[in-house]
């Protein structure tokens, strides 16, 4: 295989991201923190991380050898989303410019505003000041303290449980509500809205917002789907940003829309987004998401045109179905700390669950880590027997890490 045909994938697990490029043709070299078995048997090559910090440079100075001219292209995920920044500033594809700090809570809150969203009152304290602002400014209600920087909710506490370092932290009303993943895809100045999913959450420890799955796609009244393409519109028109991109939500008891932040990435609930659109079949059986990112990072400015006009057509397809193939992707995390076995996790599922991220036999994990992510194919009719199998599935996940 040529680097013409080659994509490189990096964050803290790459597998859906390597599954959506093979699934197109490509040639994957994938370096992420985990190198679960799946995931290796998706890429060409694959490096772990094992010190994040100290190799990933390493690794890219040598993957930028070893393969000249392939596009990088970060999925996230790191726990600490400096990493990944200075990642796409030192290695961006060309075309995928981004204009304006879209992390920035002012920034964000201008975006929403233009697009008749609401933006959660965010205070940043000054040096010195943090203490003082979570007694006085706060006021009544419940806040949240925020790290810059930080990804899959290990960085959000309730302010009661945070200690204080106003230099890496924020502080942000919390807001009640319904939580989506809003998947976008972007090519030549135009966005495409290609469906949400609902955010499902966990506890670990003082941290009460851990990624613990999606489910979706799910339908989303036409209103509110005319205000998430004008945030995607906008988006894009402020950043020229190209590519896939997500937007995390929160709808409200009263029905507002309320922007929390933009990833500009493959997000946690793209898979959901890509499953559905192959099982209706609306894509060739070589098209995908990153796909399309490698096609956008490659192919001359004349044929971005057709491509956009592709991703349009799949965008009003979606449009004029109603039917979706909703599935639930849910995190199973060690209850314990022990030793994987993979044995006793594929001899208890029952059909047609999956698993997906699966570590390699006899991997050491540690509690409060995730395991292995169960994909439950859902529908109405057998919501309550899904419910039931999913939580005897989990439980058998959770058995197969041994103790002692």
């Amino acid at each position: 295989m040529t680097n013409a045909s080659r994509i490189i994938l990096v964050g803290a697990s790459v597998r859906a991201a390597a599954e959506s490029a093979k699934k197109a043709g490509l040639g994957v070299i994938g370096v992420d923190q985990f190198g679960d078995v799946d995931c290796r048997q998706c890429c060409e090559a694959f490096h772990l991380l094992d010190d994040l910090e100290r190799s990933l440079d390493l690794t890219l100075i040598e993957m930028s050898r070893q393969y000249p001219g392939v596009p990088i292209h970060v999925v996230g995920g790191f726990q600490t989303e400096v990493t990944l920044e200075r990642l796409k500033l030192g290695h961006r594809p060309e075309g995928d410019v981004v204009n304006g700090d879209w992390r920035d809570p002012v920034w964000l809150r201008s975006l929403a505003d233009d697009v008749g969203m609401r933006f959660p009152k965010t205070i940043r304290p000054s040096s010195g000041s943090f203490e003082r602002v979570l007694k006085s400014e706060v006021g009544h209600g419940r806040w949240l303290v925020k790290q810059w920087h930080r990804s899959g909710g290990l960085g959000v506490r309730w302010t009661s449980s945070s200690g204080a370092d106003s230099n890496n932290q924020y502080v942000q009303q919390w807001i009640a509500g319904r939580r989506y993943g809003i998947t976008y895809f972007s090519v030549a100045g135009e966005a495409v809205l290609l469906g949400g999913g609902r955010s499902l959450h966990t506890r670990k420890g003082s941290l009460p917002f851990v990624y613990g799955g999606s489910f979706g796609p799910v339908a989303l009244p036409e209103p509110i789907r005319q205000r998430l393409r004008c945030l995607g519109d906008h988006f894009v028109n402020r950043t020229r940003y190209q590519g896939l991109f997500g937007a995390d939500i929160v709808i409200d008891s009263h029905g507002e829309l309320w922007l929390l932040e933009i990833n500009a990435r493959w997000t946690a609930s793209t898979e959901l987004i890509e499953w559905d659109l192959s099982r209706r079949g609306i894509w060739g059986d070589d098209e995908s998401l990153i796909g399309w990112v490698h096609a956008m990072q490659t192919i001359s400015a004349d044929n971005k045109a057709s491509l956009l006009d592709r991703i349009k057509q799949v965008g009003q397809t979606l449009e004029g179905q109603t039917e979706q193939r909703t599935m639930l992707k849910k995190v199973v995390f060690a209850s314990h700390s022990g030793v994987f076995r993979s044995g006793r996790v594929t001899m208890r599922l029952p059909n047609p669950m999956q698993i997906r991220d699966l570590p390699k036999e006899g991997t050491h994990v540690e509690k409060g880590s995730p395991i292995v992510s169960l994909i439950v194919p859902w529908s109405e009719i057998s919501s309550l027997r899904r419910v039931k199998e999913t939580i005897g599935a989990a439980r058998s996940i959770r058995d197969s890490v041994q103790q002692g």
